[in-house]
């Protein structure tokens, strides 16, 4: 889909869901292209807090995005 509309689609989303989940799971707007999304998070994961939805745009080569969550964790979170 276009950054616009993922941008929508993930704001219904978060209207949706309990507020707990934002707490416990990233919902971000990535790249459609596997490898594409794949180099996007793993500089995500390097520092989420320096991201945002917009930094997504410059790792597309189509403007194809999709919406994606998982679990926040040790792992990706310094505390």
């Amino acid at each position: 889909m276009k950054y616009e509309k993922a941008v929508q689609y993930k704001k219904e989303f978060l209207e949706k869901v309990h507020e707990s989940i934002p707490k416990y799971y990233y919902i971000i707007i990535t790249p459609a292209i596997a490898n594409e999304s794949e180099r996007y998070i793993g500089e995500f994961l390097r520092n989420p807090k320096l991201f945002n939805d917009k930094n997504s745009r410059k790792y597309s080569s189509n403007d194809d995005y999709i919406v994606v969550s998982f679990e926040k964790s040790d792992v990706y979170e310094k505390k």
